[in-house]
């Protein structure tokens, strides 16, 4: 297989992920895998669909590969081995993977939002309320962010600005009865 018949597998694999054809984006990003056990692109997006399938330990084998080849796409790397040990209910480590991501880029909004709930997963609700805080900073139309902080100002013993902040996330529409919501990047 040539370089070119690589490239264009790769081409139809993140077409089939893009269109969110998860299982047929990985066959082919494992038969490039095959032929190019190297390519740090095939693994990146190999584990992206493998956390799309729930897949979160394969997922995390391909992100660690990943960074051992390409070792300065670390933001992304990071960002995805964090919403992956998340899944598996590995908050520590997540949010060790989310201060990697934060190092690299302080104002990173998926990432502070996520460690903010991997710490209110642990009961550190004060820690995520300031990162819903920092996360709120360049989007205060975030949704998703209000409920989380509502969440943790509820934990807190602070009903009132709970309420408030539920009513900010409901005006910009996020819907407390399930996961549908509208705004916000979460």
């Amino acid at each position: 297989m040539t370089g070119e018949d690589i490239d264009a597998l790769m081409r139809k694999a993140d077409r089939l992920l893009g269109g969110a054809q998860y299982a047929e984006a990985l066959r082919l990003y494992d038969l490039v895998l095959t032929v190019d056990p190297e390519n740090a692109g095939a693994w990146h997006h190999r584990g992206f669909g493998l956390r799309r399938l729930g897949r979160f330990e394969e997922a995390l084998a391909s992100f660690d590969r990943e960074m051992v080849l390409d070792p300065v796409n670390t933001e992304a790397i990071h960002s995805n081995r964090g919403y992956s040990l998340q899944a598996l209910g590995r908050c520590p480590e997540a949010i060790a993977a989310y201060d990697e991501v934060l190092r690299i880029n302080p104002d990173h909004v998926k990432a502070l939002t996520s460690r903010g709930l991997c710490l209110a997963a642990l009961g550190r609700h004060q820690e995520a309320l300031a990162c819903y805080d920092r996360a709120l900073q360049p989007n205060m139309l975030n949704a998703f962010v209000w409920h989380a902080k509502s969440l943790a100002l509820e934990a807190l013993g602070r009903p009132i600005e709970a309420a408030e902040a539920e009513q900010i996330g409901l005006r910009f529409g996020y819907l407390v009865n399930g996961d549908a919501k509208r705004g916000g990047d979460q």
